[in-house]
C-alpha cells in the first residue's frame, strides 16, 4: 500500500527498517577499529620496503683513452718495429701516344729490358704516307718562295727606278710573304708527322722488368691505350706507416734495418726517401718511404711484407728534439696569445693545461723551446675536449695502451 511504503537509504535494505540498534552500533566499532589499526599496518610495511630497496651504485670515474707523444729524445723510434710492404722504386705503364695496328710486341712477363728497348711496334705506313705527303708540300712551297723572293726582288728594283708604282711593290712584298708562312706552316706539320712516326715505336724509358703485357698482336689501340707496363727493381722502397706519436722525429733516422718474411736472415740498409705529411683519416699514421738497393744475393720483389727498425739516428740539439705535433696546440679561450698543450702526468694519468713557447715549425712538427721537458707526454688529438684534472689513459694509434 502506498500508505505502508519506508523511505530507504542506499546503505539500508529496503523491508529492514534501517536495521535494529546493536546491529548499527557493531558497525561504527569496526569501522573504528580498523581506523585506529591502518597506521599501524602502514608502519610495519615501509621497513620491509625500505629493507627490499637495493642501494644506490656507487660512482664510477670514467677513464678517457687519448692519443699522446713523448715529447724527446730523437731516439723514441727505439727498437719500434713497424710493418711495411716493398714498391719499385720506379714503374711504369707504357702506352703509344697515337693509334693504330699493333704488329709486333717484342717482350713478354718477366723479362728484362735496358734503357731504351723497343718493346712494341704499330704499323708505320700510315705515318709514314703522311709524312711523304707533307714533304712533297714543303718542297712545293719552298719552291714558291724562292719564286716569290725573286719576284719581289725584280719589282723592288724597277719600283725604286719609278717604272713601278709603290702599290705593285707592296703586292709584291705581300706575294713573298705568304710563301714563307706556307713555307713555315709545313715545316710544323713535318715535324709533327715525323714525331708521330716516331711514337709507332714504343721504347722503355730505363731498364726494368716487364710485369704485366696488354694487348696481343695485330690488335688496333688507341692513344694512351696501356701496351706493357715495366717495374725499375735495382732499388726497392719500403713503404711504413709510422703513428703521430713517432712521426716527428723520423727526419732524425739516419738508417733503418729492414727485414723481410720472406728473408728472415736477410737484413738490408735502408734510409727516409720521403715523409708523408697527411695522415691516413682510417688508422691516423703517416706513410714514411725507405729505400734500399737490391740485394745481390736474392730478389726482393715488389709487395713482399716485412719490418722496419730504427738504428740510427742524427745528433741534434736539445730543443730541437722537443717536438710536438701541430695538432697538440691549442691557445687560451681568456688569452688566445697563451698557446698550451695538455700535459699528462704517467703516475696518476691526469691530464692538466700548460702554457708553452714554441719556435719554428719544421716538417717533423713544432718546436717547444719553453714549457716542456724531455720524457713529458703530450695530447695530440681531441684537444678541446678535456678538462683540467681528467684522467685518461695513454693510447697509441693502433688504439692500444
Amino acid at each position: 500500500m502506498i500508505g505502508t511504503g519506508r523511505r530507504y537509504s542506499g546503505v539500508v535494505s529496503p523491508g529492514t527498517g534501517g536495521g535494529n540498534r546493536s546491529d548499527r552500533r557493531r558497525g561504527r566499532d569496526g569501522a573504528a577499529a580498523g581506523r585506529r589499526f591502518r597506521p599501524t599496518a602502514l608502519l610495519l610495511v615501509v621497513p620491509l620496503l625500505a629493507a627490499c630497496r637495493e642501494p644506490p651504485p656507487e660512482k664510477v670515474e670514467t677513464v678517457r683513452p687519448v692519443r699522446a707523444v713523448q715529447v724527446g729524445p730523437s731516439g723514441a723510434l727505439g727498437e719500434r718495429a713497424l710493418s711495411g710492404r716493398a714498391k719499385a722504386a720506379r714503374e711504369v705503364t707504357l702506352a703509344f701516344r697515337v693509334g693504330g695496328t699493333v704488329v709486333e710486341r717484342f717482350v713478354e712477363v718477366g723479362d728484362r729490358v735496358a734503357r731504351g728497348t723497343i718493346v712494341a711496334q704499330l704499323d708505320p705506313a700510315p705515318y709514314q704516307a703522311e709524312v711523304d705527303r707533307i714533304e712533297a708540300q714543303l718542297a712545293r712551297a719552298q719552291a714558291s718562295l724562292v719564286n716569290a723572293e725573286q719576284q719581289y726582288a725584280r719589282v723592288m728594283a724597277l719600283v725604286e727606278k719609278g717604272h713601278y708604282s709603290k702599290a705593285k711593290g707592296d703586292r709584291a712584298k705581300a706575294a713573298r710573304d705568304i710563301a714563307k708562312a706556307e713555307v713555315e706552316a709545313y715545316q710544323a706539320a713535318l715535324t709533327k708527322a715525323e714525331l708521330d712516326l716516331s711514337y709507332t715505336r714504343l721504347q722503355a724509358p730505363f731498364a726494368g722488368r716487364t710485369v704485366a703485357t696488354y694487348v696481343e698482336r695485330y690488335e688496333d689501340v688507341r692513344a694512351q691505350d696501356p701496351i706493357v707496363r715495366i717495374l725499375d727493381t735495382s732499388q726497392i722502397e719500403f713503404v711504413i706507416e709510422v703513428p703521430d706519436s713517432l712521426i716527428a722525429y723520423v727526419p732524425f733516422l739516419e738508417e733503418a734495418e729492414v727485414v723481410f718474411d720472406a728473408h728472415p736472415d736477410l737484413r738490408l740498409v735502408a734510409t727516409v726517401r720521403e715523409i708523408g705529411t697527411e695522415a691516413s683519416p682510417t688508422t691516423g699514421t703517416y706513410p714514411v718511404t725507405l729505400i734500399m738497393e737490391q740485394p745481390e744475393s736474392v730478389e726482393i720483389l715488389p709487395g713482399m711484407s716485412g719490418t722496419a727498425v730504427a738504428r740510427k739516428m742524427r745528433e741534434i740539439d736539445l730543443r730541437e728534439r722537443l717536438l710536438v705535433p701541430p695538432s697538440a696546440v691549442f691557445t687560451d679561450d681568456a688569452d688566445v696569445r697563451r698557446q698550451l698543450v695538455w700535459v699528462v702526468d704517467a703516475a696518476s694519468g691526469v691530464v692538466e693545461p700548460r702554457e708553452v713557447r714554441l719556435g719554428r715549425v719544421t716538417a717533423a712538427g713544432v718546436t717547444v723551446e719553453e714549457g716542456l721537458e724531455a720524457g713529458e707526454w703530450v695530447v695530440v688529438a681531441g684537444v678541446h675536449s678535456l678538462e683540467p684534472g681528467q684522467k685518461v689513459r695513454i693510447e697509441d694509434a693502433s688504439g692500444e695502451g
